[in-house]
């Protein structure tokens, strides 16, 4: 499998083109390192009937372990972390999850919310 191939399906799909049999198990058979070629491909079909703009809302939590747990750095008696929403002009959602681990990443909560609070409630994804 080549990146041109997946390219190939991607448009093959936007003129309206059913992918073979053999076409979708390429997809799905797709190893892990060629996740973001495969990706890559997919936006195109993304883009072209959702847009590439997305709101984005984001709500920050914290919750405490039912026991604190301990780990070299020190007890660790909660979670947090930031529960993030996307929305396209479509009206399609998409969620997910912001949650660095304390002594074990390299931004923290406070840095994550500064970050996609600055990107604006509607923001226009990268290709």
């Amino acid at each position: 499998m080549t990146s041109y191939a997946y390219d190939g399906y991607a448009e093959k799909a936007l003129r309206d083109e059913v992918l073979t049999r053999d076409e979708c198990h390429d997809v799905l058979a797709t190893p892990d390192d060629r996740v973001m070629e495969l990706l890559t491909a997919v936006f195109k079909v993304r883009e072209r009937y959702f847009g590439k703009k997305v709101r984005l809302q984001m709500r920050r939590y914290r919750l405490p372990f039912r026991a604190p747990v301990r780990t070299a750095h020190g007890v660790w008696p909660e979670r947090e972390g930031l529960i993030v929403r996307l929305e396209n002009e479509a009206g399609v959602l998409g969620w997910g999850e912001v949650a660095p681990i304390p002594h074990f990443g390299t931004e923290t909560v406070e840095e994550a919310e500064t970050a996609g609070r600055s990107l604006g409630e509607w923001t226009t994804l990268a290709a």
